[in-house]
């Protein structure tokens, strides 16, 4: 069997209304390729996760409205970008009882 999903997330927001600090993550594609043997008692199969190896923001924590603000001497640093994870191949197998 033989498997191809490209799947495509649109530009969202961080924050509702991107009010209090919130910003636009970019819309961005994914693909996964996959082939699997099949019989009665197994599965066995090869797949490949990012295959393009996009980079692409993917959450956003906190907001940039506190970035650089000093604090009793100590310079705030909470903003931070979730990113995909790069190309994964892999096998997997799966037993039937």
């Amino acid at each position: 069997m033989l498997g191809w999903t490209t799947t495509y997330t649109g530009g969202i927001y961080s924050r509702a209304g991107l009010r209090g600090g919130g910003q636009r993550i970019p819309s961005y594609t994914m693909s996964r390729a996959n082939i699997s043997y099949k019989t009665d008692a197994y599965e066995i199969g090869v797949f490949a996760n990012n295959i393009f190896v996009k980079y692409a923001i993917t959450g956003i924590g906190n907001d940039l409205t506190r970035y650089g603000q000093v604090n009793d001497g100590v310079i705030y640093r909470g903003y931070a970008q979730s990113v995909a994870q790069p190309r994964v191949i892999g096998v997997e197998s799966r037993l039937k009882f």
